[in-house]
């Protein structure tokens, strides 16, 4: 035989599982089931709901009542319930509860909601609330919030108040979760801080700290300033105007001020400095960990400068001279200034040792040095070079503007000299004499010359001649001495002795010509003796 579930105001797979198919009876049976499943819709819905159950096609049977009528009944409403029971909140946060429904509605479901006062009160430490939630057709989920609030005065421990709900419509309400409760966690502590009006004051001038109290307290809050020093010590340095301590009345947070006065003192202290913390007896009561450091400045620094006759100083070639640096007044501390040379036309290692240093200025010293020195290059340069030496980067003093560096001049140097020399001073005819030319220096370029002669009685390449040339030249950046040979000749003539002077010259302008007495003697060689016989014939007539 066959079944079938026929729909009526129940919807196959919705409110039941749809179901078909066909019955055996065995032989001797009476009796078969058919099973069929009630469903939960998603959304709740009203009223009972039915479907049937139909048989057909019996076979070896007739069937008597082919229909079967099955009603689902009306189920039960949809139940409300906070999410939670209980939360907890800080002062001035929200408390936030979900309400939920255990199932969707096809129906608007509404409830209403209220707070109830506990160890919290309305008004003081939240904000009364009260209205009605409203679940549109679907809806499961409803918020609920609450604005919890900072009493003006700081009490401690924690609050509590409730939130309940009643009068649901198209749903019931939990027994068990209808009320939630919300705690109002202790508060944070009142807490102290304070600022100082500037935290860098001349010798003379006052600095004020502004104490604060976060919010009132129930009780009075006492407490004080305190200073510890670094470099600044109490009656020397500063004084407390008129008094360290300050008090909040009871429930009052009216900012409360300490002033600090500033002394001036004889000898100059760099940087003197204290540094304010506070503290309090009172209970309940945090401290901002804070700490305020004032420094007090004398009204002038001393200043670096360099001394008048530091200012433009001369130096040789392969010279050191002291550069003196001075400090307008003593100094209760040490002060430093870094120096430092700085080319100009001079070169650094060509021409000056190149300097990058610190002075250092003991306690109650006012003067220190700075040693420069010129270096010689190994070849001539003419014209006069200039460096310069800078003061730097001080501590514990400034820098004149007009006297922070010093201007070093290395004078022109001495010309390379040239010079010669003769092996011998008296030669005979015939023989030579050789002159060895000397230069003190090299220079950049070549340096050429040349030896001349000058005589009463000598001609050349009569009675001497150069061998090979009376020229000369000092390749550049080379003193290699160079040699001239002048070779004396034998005159047809005997004539006596003869005498020459040599004499260096030059074309160039920046080498200095030594006058080397060099004059050179020529004996002639003397004529050979010849016997001469004188015979005299007599004339006899």
């Amino acid at each position: 035989m066959a079944y079938e579930t026929i729909q009526g105001t129940a919807e196959a797979g919705e409110h039941y599982t749809f179901a078909k198919g066909r019955l055996t009876f065995d032989p001797g049976d009476k009796e078969e089931s058919i099973t069929v499943k009630a469903l939960t819709p998603d959304a709740f819905q009203r009223n009972d709901k039915t479907f049937s159950v139909t048989l057909s096609s019996a076979e070896n049977a007739t069937i008597s009542v082919d229909t079967a009528t099955v009603t689902i009944s009306e189920p039960d409403l949809p139940q409300l319930s906070f999410d939670a029971d209980k939360t907890k909140v800080k002062e001035g946060e929200s408390a936030t509860f979900k309400v939920r429904l255990n199932r969707a509605s096809s129906e608007a479901v509404t409830v209403a909601y209220e707070t109830i006062q506990g160890t919290a009160e309305a008004g003081k430490h939240y904000t009364f609330a009260k209205g009605r939630l409203t679940f549109d057709p679907g809806d499961k989920e409803q918020i609920i919030q609450v604005t919890t609030q900072a009493p003006e005065a700081f009490h401690p421990n924690d609050k509590t108040f409730s939130v309940e709900l009643s009068n649901a419509d198209n749903a019931t309400i939990s027994d068990t979760n209808n009320t939630a409760t919300v705690t109002i966690s202790e508060p944070d502590l009142p807490q102290l801080s304070f600022d100082a009006d500037k935290t860098k004051v001349k010798e003379g001038e006052s600095v004020t700290f502004t104490v604060s109290l976060s919010r009132p307290s129930e009780e009075k809050v006492t407490g004080k300033l305190s200073i510890t020093t670094a470099s600044a010590s109490e009656g020397e340095d500063y004084n407390f105007i008129p008094s360290d301590s300050f008090t909040f009345d009871a429930g009052n947070n009216d900012d409360q001020f300490v002033q600090v006065q500033t002394l001036t003192t004889g000898p100059y202290r760099v940087n003197k400095t204290f540094t304010a913390r506070l503290s309090s007896l009172s209970e309940d009561i945090s401290i901002k960990p804070q700490s305020e450091e004032v420094t007090v400045t004398d009204l002038v620094l001393p200043q670096l400068s360099f001394v008048a006759e530091s200012a433009n100083v001369d130096l040789a070639e392969d010279e050191i001279k002291n550069l003196i640096v001075k400090l307008s007044r003593s100094s209760a501390e040490e002060v430093t200034v870094t120096y430092k040379t700085k080319a100009g036309t001079a070169l650094a290692d060509e021409h000056y040792v190149p300097l990058e240093n610190t002075l250092t200025f003991a306690v109650g010293e006012t003067q220190q040095t700075i040693e420069v020195t010129a270096n010689k290059p190994e070849a001539f340069q003419s014209n006069e070079k200039t460096f310069f030496v800078e003061l730097l980067s001080p501590e514990h003093a400034t820098i004149s503007n007009n006297d922070n560096m010093a201007t070093v001049i290395i004078s022109e140097p001495a010309l390379p000299q040239l010079s010669f020399v003769a092996d011998r001073t008296e030669v005979e005819e015939g023989e030579s004499v050789t002159f060895t030319v000397s230069l003190s220096r090299p220079l950049l370029e070549n340096v050429t010359g040349a030896l001349s002669i000058s005589s009463q009685n000598m001609k050349v390449d009569e009675n001497y001649k150069f061998l090979p040339s009376a020229t000369f030249t000092f390749p550049a950046n080379e003193t290699t001495d160079q040699t001239i040979e002048v070779k004396a000749l034998q005159s047809e003539t005997y004539s006596g002795d003869g005498a020459f002077t040599a004499i260096l010259t030059s074309s160039r302008r920046d080498i200095d010509i030594v006058e080397n007495n060099n004059r050179v003697t020529i004996e002639p060689a003397i004529p050979e003796t010849v016997e001469l016989t004188l015979e005299f014939i007599q004339n006899k007539s």
